[in-house]
């Protein structure tokens, strides 16, 4: 039997919603954050390091992640 694994996903703008949508996420187990894409250097770095997300995954704009 498979089992599920989390839904890996990207913040868009690390603002209040963003960060409350991705903690609920991850609070209920059924998604992991895999990036951040913020312009405010300040609210990028401290959504990935609270998520966990490598520098590499962590981007001023959604575009670098397309």
């Amino acid at each position: 039997m498979a089992t599920e694994r989390p839904l890996r996903l990207a913040i868009i703008g690390a603002g209040s919603r963003g960060l409350t949508y991705g903690r609920e996420s991850v609070r209920t187990g059924t998604a992991v954050v895999a990036a951040v894409a913020e312009p405010r250097p300040d609210r990028r770095s401290a959504a990935a390091a609270e998520f966990g997300v490598a520098a590499t995954w962590s981007v001023a704009d959604w575009s670098e992640l397309a």
